[in-house]
């Protein structure tokens, strides 16, 4: 809700985020519409304009917080790790909207875009999270089920949205996350068996399709980050894996 940019929709629930690789057009005035410059990352995403970075310190804080309470016991951890859930997922005035219509957006070309969802991939860290605070003070029956209801209508975003389905069909490290994304999801709302079916049928042609003989994988050393890439798809076969 702090972010200086409204999102198309007039509402600052629904999350937004910039494209990383997007640049300002320096022959046009406005510089719109922004042209892309492939793994280079524009500074303009990280700004208190987007949520992108609020989100990514959220989820990196109630990660460290959650830990911190599973392996000491100690409430205080868990009571602000609840507490930041709770604004982020639960409490009315403040919530996420559980949809990623406008993440990845390019200014002047698009509101939002499939790669949007991407940026979901932080909330596997915090339902990692809640997993870790049940039965602390800090997060309650009521709160672990409203936020297993926030999950659920979020994978069925994940399952209905054109931008999400376009997501689903790359053929690239974003169709490994949305895999992730999903599977993990539909298991931390209650969902294993559909989660389990899931992956029997897309995994296996997933992986055929992303890795070539030799164990390369073509589509992530084509880009200009060649190192990245492929450890970044790997990184979502790995939670696929587990």
């Amino acid at each position: 809700m702090d972010k200086s940019a409204v999102p198309p929709s007039g509402d600052k629930h629904d999350y937004m985020s910039m494209g990383p690789y997007w640049w300002p057009d320096p022959s046009k005035p406005d510089g719109k519409p922004y042209i892309q410059k492939d793994g280079q990352t524009n500074p303009e995403r990280a700004t208190d304009k987007f949520d992108a970075t609020r989100f990514g310190k959220m989820a990196s804080t109630v990660q460290s917080l959650a830990l911190a309470y599973y392996f000491t016991g100690q409430e205080p951890y868990a009571v602000h790790a609840g507490k930041l859930l709770r604004t982020w997922f639960l409490n009315p005035g403040t919530r996420k909207n559980p949809n990623m219509n406008f993440g990845q957006s390019v200014p002047g070309r698009y509101d939002g875009r499939k790669e949007g969802v991407l940026d979901s991939r932080l909330i596997l860290f915090t339902s990692d999270a809640a997993a870790l605070l049940k039965g602390s003070s800090g997060w309650t029956k009521h709160d672990a089920d409203g936020y297993r209801k926030w999950l659920s209508d979020y994978v069925k975003w994940l399952k209905t949205n054109p931008l999400a389905l376009q997501e689903k069909n790359a053929s690239n490290n974003h169709g490994t996350w949305y895999d992730a994304i999903i599977c993990a999801l539909m298991l931390h709302s209650g969902n294993a068996v559909e989660a389990s079916a899931y992956l029997r049928e897309t995994v296996p042609a997933r992986l055929s399709k992303q890795l070539g003989a030799d164990g390369s994988q073509p589509e992530e050393m084509k880009r200009t980050r060649s190192f990245h890439y492929p450890v970044f798809n790997l990184e979502a076969f790995s939670i696929i894996a587990l």
